[in-house]
């Protein structure tokens, strides 16, 4: 049997944060940012399941001022 060559893989960039890294990032608890989730504060939410996600292009511009509490766009 070969071993796999892990050279020849493509490495994904995660496209999503979860909201307890979204509170890390943003630097407020883990509790405020699932508040934010569920209010609609927060922007790029996507909901999986029972699991928030939320969009690092979307988040990265809402932290460099570039979107407001709220806004979706990707």
């Amino acid at each position: 049997m070969l071993a796999k060559d892990k050279s020849v893989e493509p490495r994904l960039e995660k496209r999503t944060y979860s909201i307890p890294a979204v509170a890390q990032i943003l630097g407020i608890g883990k509790a405020r940012a699932y508040e934010m989730a569920r209010s609609g504060e927060l922007p790029g939410l996507l909901k999986v399941g029972n699991r928030y996600l939320v969009s690092r292009k979307v988040l990265d511009a809402f932290v460099d001022g570039e979107l407001s509490e709220g806004s979706s766009a990707a």
